[in-house]
């Protein structure tokens, strides 16, 4: 069953089934997942997107610095077209320890 629901949900999130994905904690299939996300990023915010994204993972547009500082990448302080902060902000109703 572990199996079947693994498959499942690569095909559903990265729109294909690839051999890397057999070993879930693998580095292997780390990087191939975060290929697929960087390379849909990429198309996601293209001018003109001239071939589909594969699945729907994208990355999140942050870097995180080697002292575990977190930015936002370069040009995307805000999701595209948008005014929402890629890093949030504060909120007068939810608490500082949730993400808003």
């Amino acid at each position: 069953k572990q199996w079947y629901q693994r498959r499942v949900r690569g095909l559903e999130h990265l729109g294909e089934w690839c051999e890397e994905y057999e070993n879930p904690g693998s580095i292997e299939c780390m990087r191939k997942v975060n290929e697929v996300a960087r390379a849909n990023w990429e198309k996601y915010v293209a001018d003109e997107m001239d071939e589909p994204m594969v699945g729907h993972l994208v990355s999140y547009p942050i870097t995180v610095e080697q002292d575990g500082t977190v930015r936002p990448l370069e040009g995307f302080e805000n999701f595209p077209d948008t005014e929402a902060a890629v890093l949030g902000g504060k909120s007068a109703m939810l608490v500082e320890k949730l993400t808003t």
